[in-house]
């Protein structure tokens, strides 16, 4: 499959948006990320070549997976 825009073959994407808790020690060193929380998960897919918008395309290939 390819992007109907401009053929390209790198897929889409979707923008969420995540809180993230990161905890570093007191040396100022990165220890982990935790507690990781989407509160904002975009509709709509645009192609990653592109930035096209292909919502509507990428809906009709779930479709076709499902009948499938």
């Amino acid at each position: 499959m390819s992007c109907p825009y401009c053929q390209g073959e790198s897929g889409h994407y979707q923008v969420q948006q995540v809180r993230r808790e990161s905890q570093y020690g007191w040396d100022r060193n990165f220890i982990r990320n935790a507690n990781e929380e989407i509160f904002y998960k975009g509709k709509a897919s645009r192609c990653i070549d592109c930035g096209e918008k292909v919502t509507s395309f990428v809906a009709h290939l779930k479709r076709e997976d499902d009948n499938e």
